[in-house]
């Protein structure tokens, strides 16, 4: 918890530079983890092209099993060695509104 609050204000800054000006995004993040950069990527997006948009975009998290975005324009890949991080993966995904 200490890191994330310490590193907050690089994530948004660093995932609004990675939006910006990009209609549609295609992400792909190696070991995702338990996901806690997922909220940053979407708060990001929102911000860039409109909130809650319903669209066709997809969030994939794990050996192809998908999650379904309510953001137009942007879809997620996870990966991660470490098949115990997939339920907090999913959870991060559902709580960041992918």
């Amino acid at each position: 918890a200490e890191y994330e609050s310490a590193a907050h204000p690089w994530k948004v800054d660093l995932f609004s530079k990675l939006v910006q000006g990009r209609p549609t995004q295609r992400i792909l993040e190696v070991g995702i983890g338990t996901g806690p950069n997922l909220k940053y990527l979407a708060a990001a997006h929102k911000e860039q092209h409109g909130q809650g948009q319903q669209g066709s975009a997809e969030s994939e998290l794990y050996q192809g099993q998908q999650l379904s975005t309510e953001l137009q324009g942007l879809e997620v890949v996870g990966c991660d060695p470490n098949m115990a991080m997939q339920p907090y993966a999913r959870q991060a995904a559902v709580d960041a509104g992918l």
